[in-house]
C-alpha cells in the first residue's frame, strides 16, 4: 500500500467549512483517497476521528496555518499526527520537472 497525505482547510465555524482531503501519489497516478466536510464552531475532534481512519498510512497532515489553522496543527501534533503547517497564501515554488518521467 502507498503512504497518504492529508491536506486540512479549517474553518472558525459559522457558514464556513472545514475540509479535508486525504490523497494518494506516485510517479504516474494522483488520486483523491476521502474527502471529508464539517461545519460546526470547533471541528478538531470530527477531522481527528476521520484522520484516524487513515493513520496507519498517513505520511504527512499539511494544515493551512493562517488564523485558527495554527492552533489545528498543534492540536493534530497533540494526537501524534506528522504535521507539517503550510500558509495557502504564499506562492508555490516553481517545480519545472514535476510529472515528466
Amino acid at each position: 500500500m502507498r503512504p497518504l497525505w492529508s491536506l486540512v482547510w479549517p474553518s472558525e465555524g459559522g457558514l464556513a467549512e472545514t475540509v479535508v482531503y486525504v490523497c494518494e501519489c506516485n510517479h504516474d497516478k494522483r488520486k483523491i483517497t476521502a474527502m471529508g466536510v464539517w461545519r460546526s464552531e470547533d471541528t478538531r475532534g470530527q477531522v481527528v476521528s476521520f484522520l484516524n481512519d487513515f493513520r496507519q498510512r498517513l505520511s504527512v497532515v499539511l494544515v493551512d496555518s493562517i488564523g485558527i489553522g495554527h492552533n489545528f496543527g498543534l492540536h493534530f501534533k497533540d494526537q501524534r499526527f506528522n504535521v507539517e503547517m503550510i500558509n495557502v497564501s504564499m506562492a508555490s515554488e516553481p517545480e519545472p520537472n514535476l510529472g515528466r518521467r
